[in-house]
């Protein structure tokens, strides 16, 4: 979850400071999001593994690595908001 509410924090410095899907808020997201999602990313990796496929964090687990690319798609492309 940590990952997740540091992604968020990003989003909520560009709505702060009147720059979402501008250029400056993909600026932010690759200065700031990108670190996490590699961390992220690690971290899946090395745990995945660690926890049974059908519980709960597994299945999360597994749809993340699944969508990796697409999860990865708001580091590339300003227009992108949630």
């Amino acid at each position: 979850m940590d990952f997740i509410v540091d992604l968020c924090r990003v989003a909520r410095i560009a709505i702060g400071d009147g720059v979402c899907g501008t250029p400056a808020h993909l600026k932010l997201r690759q200065d700031h999001s990108e670190p996490t999602m590699i961390e992220m990313n690690l971290w899946l990796d090395q745990e995945h593994g660690n926890h049974p496929p059908r519980s709960p964090i597994g299945e999360a687990m597994r749809y993340a690595l699944s969508q990796r690319d697409a999860l990865r798609l708001f580091l590339t492309d300003h227009r992108l908001t949630g």
